[in-house]
């Protein structure tokens, strides 16, 4: 099935390099095909495309388990960088910085790289109540996603350009199958004020 080839793929010896995630779909352009879309990660824990060697590996590695009929075509993920803009009244009587450093914190684990993954969602409704839950915040006034491409102040990010707007209903932002969201440079793009 395709998630044995996903399973499959993630088992992989790390001795042949490691894959940080892998989605398995029907090849596109040929219909006993699968299509395994990976992603790797660099030495700052930041998301990268894999290397030829490690590609070559993986697929020297999954024939070994595929099913006869079935080709294997070895593709990219899509790297998706985001940023995250927000804003909070804390409650009266509150240290305004330490109420925005609690929120800080709890967005970090929110958007750790190990929670993002293919074909994924980001539910903003859930992610305001828990800052809100936090006892020195009275509300929040914002929460902001943006797709960050290009180059800003010194900083590369993919080129990958995704339409957080158009892709968000009901406050759940859908990414596609074939991407990953990472907040690459922590300290950059994740912003925040209080009000």
């Amino acid at each position: 099935t395709l998630q044995d080839y996903q399973i499959t793929t993630l088992s992989m010896p790390t001795a042949f390099g490691t894959v940080f995630r892998t989605f398995a779909r029907k090849d596109p352009s040929n219909r006993l095909g699968v299509e395994l879309l990976l992603i790797s990660k660099n030495d700052n824990g930041q998301l990268t495309a894999p290397g030829g060697v490690l590609k070559n590996n993986v697929e020297t590695f999954v024939k070994r388990f595929k099913s006869f009929s079935d080709s294997i075509k070895i593709t990219d993920g899509k790297i998706i960088d985001i940023g995250v803009d927000f804003a909070i009244v804390p409650e009266p009587n509150i240290n305004a910085n330490e109420a925005l450093l609690e929120a800080f914190f709890l967005l970090r684990r929110e958007f750790d790289l190990s929670n993002s993954n293919f074909n994924d969602t980001i539910v903003l409704p859930d992610i305001i109540s828990k800052i809100q839950s936090i006892d020195k915040i009275r509300s929040v006034a914002e929460l902001k996603v943006r797709n960050i491409t290009g180059t800003e102040d010194g900083r590369t990010y993919s080129n990958v350009t995704f339409k957080i707007e158009a892709n968000t209903k009901s406050g759940i932002i859908r990414f596609p199958e074939d991407g990953l969201w990472q907040i690459k440079f922590l300290n950059f793009d994740l912003t925040g004020r209080t009000l």
